[in-house]
């Protein structure tokens, strides 16, 4: 405040009442109160404030949360179902599979699974497909019914395969799928033809030609297998039964039967030819070993029969000959043994005179067949009798048993003539031979 009478502050130009109002305790009393009021009325403004935005927030978050959990969800469940309906099975595969168990997910994922199968197998243009087709169907089967369609699918596939087959192997794969499912689906003319059509081609080849005639064979008259199985035997004779008959004799060593059914083949035919040539050669074996062990009429026998094979001719020349020279060896065995010893001993009986020292005259009277009296021959008593033996168809054996010296005669006479004979002597002891005497001629 200014000194003295000025009328206002010379600082603040305040005039001197209004300051001496605002200085009383009574006017400073009110503008507590007037502040404390303001404050007050600012924070519950500012209470309400922060009420207001708290609300606002606790709005937005559970906002937030529903669109998080079911909002957003739904929206993307939506887009899972619209991608399936479309065929974008990919897509809604990766959508369902993404909201996890939200709502029907897991089976919308199991459901989209099998429709994209089902697209796959529909329109399966390779193997490839049809197994891609099963593996997803594989994947789902337990937690969807879809036994039914894996075996359609299967059976889809193997007449695929059937179709577009262009080797063996190929039928045979398709033959084993339709083999698998016999069981439960009729496969029984898909399996013939997979068979027909493996049987044309091994009857294209000659390692399989057997094996083409065994499946036309179980084919009967399916299709036109009779007239290819005729057809691959006029080209296979080694497949006919008849071969097979002649293959099996001349295993056996039937060799002549084997050449017999052989006879009536295609000699041209390379089998025939080869068949026929073993057959030849084993037999020409035979009679060898027949040659080597002298059994001469079994050698001539399978020579004669492949007399123009190798020197089957040459052998049998040889065997003719042997067995000329034992024609005639039998039959003078046979002239001699048709010559009797009573027959040797009636020729013997009478007087003979000879030109030993003992043998001037002797004379042989026969007493029977076999045996003979002996009488004039020595110095030793006459009218010994001895046995007879005929040694061959000229030769009779006379033996005499000298009881007074303890030793026996053997006196062999032989026929040169009707009426002329030799004679050898022997004395025989217990010590062995002695006083072997000359030969003695003697005659009638």
């Amino acid at each position: 405040m200014n000194p003295g009478t000025a009328g206002e502050c010379i600082k603040c130009r305040t005039e001197k009442r209004k300051l001496a109002e605002i200085s009383s305790e009574k006017y400073l009393d009110e503008k507590m109160r007037e502040w404390q009021a303001q404050q007050k009325s600012e924070r519950n403004k500012k209470n309400k404030m922060i009420a207001g935005l708290s609300g606002a927030f606790i709005i937005c978050l559970t906002a937030g949360v529903l669109a998080v959990k079911i909002v957003i969800p739904n929206m993307h469940y939506a887009e899972a179902v619209k991608q399936m309906e479309s065929g974008q099975y990919d897509a809604a595969i990766e959508g369902f599979s993404a909201l996890g168990d939200f709502k029907d997910s897991p089976q919308q994922t199991v459901e989209t699974i099998y429709r994209k199968a089902l697209r796959i197998k529909e329109n399966a243009e390779s193997t490839e497909e049809y197994e891609e087709a099963l593996s997803l169907l594989d994947s789902v089967k337990d937690r969807k019914a879809c036994e039914d369609i894996i075996q359609k699918t299967k059976f889809d596939m193997a007449g695929f395969m059937l179709e577009n087959a262009e080797t063996v192997q190929d039928y045979l794969d398709a033959q084993d799928i339709y083999n698998n499912l016999a069981d439960d689906m009729d496969c029984e003319e898909k399996l013939l033809e997979c068979k027909y059509q493996i049987a044309c081609l091994y009857s294209k080849t000659e390692v399989h030609a057997e094996s083409a005639r065994e499946l036309f064979m179980e084919l009967g008259e399916y299709r036109n297998s009779e007239k290819c199985l005729a057809e691959l035997l006029a080209e296979h004779i080694e497949l006919t039964d008849a071969y097979k008959q002649a293959y099996e004799y001349c295993e056996n060593g039937s060799w002549d039967s084997a050449l017999e059914i052989l006879s009536g083949m295609d000699p041209n035919n390379e089998s025939v030819k080869e068949l026929s040539v073993k057959c030849y050669d084993l037999k020409y074996k035979a009679g060898l070993e027949y040659w080597s062990s002298k059994n001469y009429a079994e050698a001539f026998k399978e020579f004669n029969s492949i007399k123009d094979y190798k020197d089957s001719a040459e052998y049998l020349d040889k065997i003719k000959k042997i067995q000329e020279q034992q024609e005639a060896e039998k039959k003078a065995a046979a002239a001699e043994s048709s010559v009797s010893l009573g027959e040797l001993t009636s020729w013997l009986n009478g007087n003979w005179s000879g030109d030993g020292s003992y043998w001037k005259n002797v004379t042989f009277t026969k007493i029977t067949d076999d045996s003979m009296m002996l009488d004039g021959t020595f110095t030793r008593e006459s009218g010994r009798v001895g046995s007879a033996a005929k040694i061959s168809k000229s030769s009779v054996q006379l033996v005499f048993n000298i009881d007074a010296f303890g030793f026996k005669d053997i006196i062999v006479v032989t026929k040169t003539g009707e009426n002329s004979a030799t004679v050898k002597f022997w004395s025989v002891t217990g010590e062995g031979i002695k006083g072997k005497a000359d030969i003695i001629h003697l005659s009638r």
